[in-house]
């Protein structure tokens, strides 16, 4: 008896074992070490200029542009929900000069509206030119490489709080069958949760939480620049439903539901306790 119970837990153990070897998918994972912070202090003229040490300058710029590995998470979004969040659409250059007026998203400066769209056939934010980008920093350039550094943090997307990062599914399949003007006007083609987008978008803190700075606001909320922003007043103007949905009308529950988080109240809503969709 006593052989056949530790027969079968042998049996239980190599089943586990052999299974779990089976159909893995690669592990994308990295240690800390992999994710060196970055100590430049891009964003010095935010929050009134405040003087910073090298560890909340540290802590600021994970703030702002560490998005956790997230983009995995937001593509999963945009595929199984049929496409009607799709943050790669939020990022529709086209939209950039009404930007703030219809989302309530901040534009990142540095950046202008595109002239064309990309090499995918989308339509995403240039650099204009006036500053270099957060990567070619010289405090930390030859121990934090170009690519390593995007491979951490993505790379600007012409909004503060989004990342754009390569999509690593997108490969010579996916790209044989993307079609952008489809993408942005066919429901049939965008809602098939089994397209790949050539990116994925990531999202940081700063995205809920950078706003225009109540003693330096700027002239044209669309135009700002890093003097103009604080890190943690809150996206107050942020319209939760307009930002989420791409293509749902105003009789859909879900465009009825984000529709409950008001601008605001964006950092004061998104509690248990908040008494808008948990009374």
């Amino acid at each position: 008896m006593r052989n056949r119970t530790r027969a079968g837990f042998l049996l239980v153990a190599s089943a586990v074992a052999l299974l779990s070897g089976c159909g893995e998918e690669p592990d994308q994972a990295q240690e800390t070490n992999g994710f060196p912070q970055a100590a430049a202090d891009y964003f010095a003229d935010m929050d009134g200029g405040v003087e910073l040490n090298e560890e909340e300058t540290k802590g600021r710029n994970t703030w702002v542009i560490w998005t956790a590995g997230n983009d995995a998470y937001w593509d999963y979004v945009s595929r199984y929900s049929f496409g009607s969040t799709d943050l790669l659409k939020t990022l529709d250059s086209r939209y950039r000069d009404r930007r703030f007026n219809y989302y309530g998203l901040i534009n990142e400066p540095g950046f202008k509206q595109a002239t064309g769209p990309d090499e995918f056939g989308l339509w995403l934010d240039e650099p204009d030119g006036t500053q270099d980008p957060f990567y070619a920093a010289a405090a930390y350039e030859e121990m934090f490489p170009r690519e390593q550094f995007v491979q951490v943090y993505g790379r600007a997307s012409g909004i503060v709080g989004l990342r754009l990062f390569p999509n690593p599914a997108f490969d010579d399949e996916a790209r044989k069958r993307w079609d952008a003007q489809r993408y942005y006007n066919d429901p049939k083609y965008y809602r098939d949760p089994d397209l790949v987008r050539p990116y994925r978008v990531g999202m940081s803190c700063g995205f809920c939480h950078v706003g225009p700075h109540p003693t330096s606001p700027p002239a044209d909320p669309e135009k700002p620049q890093w003097k103009n922003l604080s890190t943690n007043i809150g996206s107050q103007y942020f319209w939760t439903n307009r930002i989420f949905t791409f293509d749902q009308k105003e009789d859909s529950f879900i465009y009825q539901l984000l529709s409950t988080s008001v601008p605001g109240a964006l950092d004061t809503s998104f509690f248990a306790t908040d008494n808008i969709n948990n009374p």
